[in-house]
């Protein structure tokens, strides 16, 4: 329900801007083609409707990679991806004690 007052709000908003814009007009350059006095509300439209025909692919490819599922351990199994003893310690040398403190 509150996506469709959503989308009757927006309806309503575009319809005021159309209203208010009437008389503005603007030229676009395409580089080798030139419009001349297209409304403004025309080009607010075909901004919004060729923004949301490029985002439709970026969304596929976005769907497709999904996060992979967390592997859940079995009770009484370690993980395998921690070290038993870190090896790089071993090569601090120690004196007086297993910190080197007195």
């Amino acid at each position: 329900m509150m996506r469709l007052i959503c989308i009757f709000i927006s309806f309503a908003l575009f319809l005021v801007f159309i209203m208010l814009n009437l008389d503005n007009k603007s030229n676009i350059h395409l580089g080798f083609v030139v419009f001349d006095e297209v409304p403004v509300y025309i080009t607010a439209f075909f901004s919004i409707f060729l923004g949301m025909i490029v985002s439709i692919p970026l969304y596929a490819v976005f769907m497709k990679r999904k996060p992979k599922p967390e592997k859940k351990l079995k009770p009484g199994k370690k993980d395998k991806n921690i070290p038993k003893h870190p090896e790089f310690f071993d090569d601090i040398p120690r004196e007086n004690g297993p910190y080197g403190i007195d």
